[in-house]
């Protein structure tokens, strides 16, 4: 293929299918705080007010319209989205879209994280009941943090283990609160030394340990 062929096809590709380019991927603020989100339309030919603003629900995962957005052009540059005086409910998703010819065109979305200050999770260390098996099943819980902002391993006899880790929310309404769940599983000797669930939140360590009996 001749390169001038090439780039007719590359154009032609780029004029039927354009693009949003959103950013940045992910934004963390602190409560009250001001996030800022890039939605550049490149070929588009459409205006900032064109644009309109839908979020993913973290827990539900419904994508909605929203209002909490205000879409501010920015001088010589792709404009802006704007969420002020941000509160913990607006953490979530977001897409910016723009409705061109027939198409929708949607960018890649932003997620938005809003966190406190300096959180102070809560460890809490589950263990079975007694058993005569081989293998023990230990569970860890920590809550008051956002999942993605962890990272939990084990100390078992003196030794650091991942294990496997899992997020979800304690219930279906709209106070639910998020937690994160690690487990690991450890052969019943293991479980007669004392075992560590260790959370790495921020460059800081918490840890909860519990032994045998105790």
């Amino acid at each position: 293929m001749s390169r001038g062929l090439l780039l007719f096809y590359l154009f032609a590709l780029k004029t039927v299918c354009p693009i949003i380019i959103q950013s940045p991927g992910v934004v963390k603020v602190l409560p009250g705080g001001t996030a800022v989100l890039t939605c550049d339309l490149v070929d588009l030919m459409a205006h900032c007010d064109a644009i309109s603003w839908y979020k993913l629900h973290p827990r539900t995962k419904q994508l909605n319209a929203t209002t909490a957005i205000n879409t501010e052009p920015e001088k010589n540059g792709p404009c802006l989205g704007v969420i002020r005086n941000i509160t913990a409910g607006d953490s979530g998703t977001y897409y910016c879209t723009v409705v061109h010819t027939i198409m929708s065109i949607i960018g890649s979305g932003s997620r938005v994280i809003v966190k406190e200050p300096n959180p102070q999770p809560t460890v809490t260390l589950y263990v079975p009941d007694e058993s005569n098996s081989l293998d023990v099943l230990l569970q860890c819980l920590v809550m008051g943090v956002v999942p993605s902002e962890v990272r939990v391993s084990w100390v078992v006899s003196h030794t650091v283990l991942t294990g496997w880790t899992e997020s979800g929310w304690t219930d279906d309404s709209d106070s639910a609160l998020e937690f994160t769940r690690a487990h690991v599983l450890v052969s019943s000797e293991s479980w007669m030394d004392n075992v560590e669930c260790v959370v790495e939140l921020d460059g800081r360590m918490i840890s909860k340990s519990l032994k045998r009996g105790s």
